[in-house]
């Protein structure tokens, strides 16, 4: 017979990492304006334009549209038209994106090496290894009904 899960000890530890704003801080950055950010991040070196993010990011045209001028307005992204096709635009993140994003990923690595710290290197390890399985798991079921799990560059 398959063991449960102590379901008041796990809900009892979601709710505390929800209570301490850890969960928000980190979800801040995979929504809006720091998820395109971040697309644009770890794309860099590649020519990414509105209709490619709208398509990888699961983004509606209209809102990709309103994000990408709300970051125009901020400073954070350039657009140009591609050199490649001049049908196209290119979006890129400016001086001032890549490091908003460079601040914001040295947090997640702090709040990282916290783990490590107090955890040390064979728990952390541990930890690591049974996120990835249970996030491994979770998407298997997500397929299992049909759908594709968001892709994250």
């Amino acid at each position: 017979m398959e063991r449960q899960l102590p379901k008041d000890r796990l809900a009892e530890a979601l709710r505390r990492l929800y209570a301490i704003g850890e969960l928000e801080t980190l979800s801040h950055f995979w929504q809006g304006e720091p998820k395109i950010l971040y697309h644009l991040y770890f794309r860099q070196n590649q020519e990414v334009n509105p209709s490619e993010l709208s398509e990888a990011l699961g983004v509606t045209r209209a809102r990709i549209t309103s994000i990408l001028s709300s970051l125009r307005a901020k400073g954070m992204i350039h657009m140009h038209v591609s050199e490649r096709d001049r049908r196209r635009m290119v979006v890129e993140l400016s001086e001032k994106g890549y490091e908003k994003v460079e601040q914001e990923c040295d947090q997640i690595r702090d709040h990282m090496q916290r783990l490590r710290s107090g955890l040390g290197d064979e728990k952390a390890e541990q930890l690591l290894s049974l996120l990835e399985q249970s996030v491994t798991l979770l998407e298997d079921g997500i397929r299992s009904r049909g759908l594709e799990p968001e892709k994250w560059p």
